[in-house]
């Protein structure tokens, strides 16, 4: 019997993430999967592009696990939230990041994935980062609380969106000066 693409999606967080098997990639993608998320490879084939990912996620986060909190199956997408948890490979102090999902799905293959970090101040410490990076597009913002404007200024070659809660909802890219 064929398997959901929630239950496909499951084995990615389970056995590709949390476990470190990246024999999963090669079961579940694509030859062709376009990726979406920010930074990530695009120049490989679908399973070598997961396969990257996997490492990336386990070489910044020693330990990690991830967990799914919710998610919603629709006929050939599945939208989820995950827990990401472990202890951050340079500081050596646990971390925990949230983690939005967008799979979407073709004869039981992954073909096209959105993923976002959920704000945090973890984020603001990465676009921080990010900002000295002269090798990077630059950001645009586009809704941002008055009261976090003297954040955002010390980090204004990447500015960020936030939502009335102050937490940092997404990035758009705009052309380079």
């Amino acid at each position: 019997m064929a398997r959901s693409n929630f239950e496909i999606f499951k084995s990615i967080i389970e056995r590709g993430f949390s476990r470190g098997d990246l024999s999963i990639a090669d079961e579940v993608c694509a030859e062709r999967l376009v990726e979406h998320e920010y930074l990530a490879k695009t120049d490989l084939p679908g399973p070598e592009i997961l396969k990257s990912q996997i490492e990336d996620a386990r070489n910044s986060i020693q330990g990690l696990k991830l967990t799914l909190e919710a998610w919603v199956e629709t006929e050939d997408t599945v939208w989820a939230r995950s827990r990401a948890t472990g202890t951050d490979a340079r500081s050596g102090k646990p971390v925990a990041i949230d983690v939005v999902d967008i799979c979407r799905f073709s004869n039981g293959k992954l073909v096209e994935h959105w993923g976002v970090p959920i704000a945090s101040r973890c984020c603001i410490k990465l676009v921080r980062f990010l900002r000295h990076r002269s090798d990077l597009p630059r950001l645009h913002p586009q809704r941002v609380r008055s009261e976090h404007v003297s954040d955002l200024r010390s980090v204004s070659a990447y500015p960020l969106k936030a939502d009335r809660h102050g937490r940092l909802m997404s990035w758009r890219r705009v052309r380079p000066n």
